[in-house]
């Protein structure tokens, strides 16, 4: 805050691990991460669907 920026980006991560291969990113993750629970999580979260602000719910 205290420091002067001359640029402010704004991205959308919308969908961005839709593109991604989820077991190439699980195998590179667990490299550096052995907690078992946590890989579990992770997977699950990549695998789950959403719901929109219509309550409209969208799959994976």
């Amino acid at each position: 805050m205290n420091q002067t920026y001359k640029y402010a980006i704004n991205c959308d991560l919308k969908q961005c691990f839709d593109m991604l291969n989820h077991d190439k990113l699980m195998y590179l993750f667990e490299r550096h991460i052995q907690d078992k629970a946590i890989s579990k999580f992770i997977r699950r979260g990549l695998q789950v669907g959403t719901v929109d602000l219509s309550g409209e719910v969208t799959e994976r």
